[in-house]
Parts: C-alpha cells; sequence; structure tokens
C-alpha cells in the first residue's frame, strides 16, 4: 500500500449502484514529451519489384499501407531491417506506394 492511499472494500449486492467521489484536484508531476508528429513517409515505388526496400529514417518501426497503381491494397511479408529501414517482400513483381504511419 502506498504512503497516502486509504484502504478501500466494496461488497456488491446486485443490482448496486457505486457513487465515488474523486479528488481531482490532485496534480502529479508533467510526463515526457511525446513521440514526433511527423509519423508518416510515403516511399513511392516506380518500377516493379518483388522486393521494395524502404528506409524512412522515422525511428520506429511503422506500420506500413502499400497501394499498387491501380490504387488497390496489396499484402507483403515485412521485414524490419533496423528502426529506420524495412524490407516488403510480395509474390510477383508489383509497383506502387507504401504509406507509413
Amino acid at each position: 500500500m502506498s504512503e497516502g492511499t486509504d484502504d478501500i472494500t466494496l461488497e456488491l449486492i446486485a443490482p448496486a449502484t457505486i457513487e465515488l467521489d474523486l479528488d481531482q484536484s490532485a496534480v502529479g508531476p508533467p510526463g515526457p514529451p511525446g513521440p514526433s508528429s511527423t509519423f508518416s513517409y510515403v516511399h513511392e515505388q516506380g518500377f516493379a519489384s518483388s522486393v521494395w526496400t524502404i528506409v524512412h529514417d522515422l525511428d520506429c518501426y511503422p506500420i506500413p499501407l502499400v497501394q499498387d497503381t491501380a490504387n488497390d491494397e496489396i499484402e507483403g511479408a515485412v521485414n524490419f531491417v533496423s528502426l529506420n529501414e524495412m524490407t516488403i517482400t510480395f509474390s510477383a513483381a508489383v509497383a506502387g506506394t507504401c504509406y507509413l504511419n
């Protein structure tokens, strides 16, 4: 049990209504800054290839959305080489666009 906290025991008998009065005036220290809002990158694969190598410099493992040149969503096997590079392997050579978020 942490200092400054109280033990609370509730016995519920159905049906029950619970009303809580929480002290929301207590404020803790601020948390660390969040990630940069630049978490997006667009990779244009202009020529058909069965393996796309994407260097994005986002310092993360982004989620890819891949579309072929007809704007149809396609799937491939994603391999993260590092925080800033990934490959996507397809069953056939394809050209298109990969959106990273």
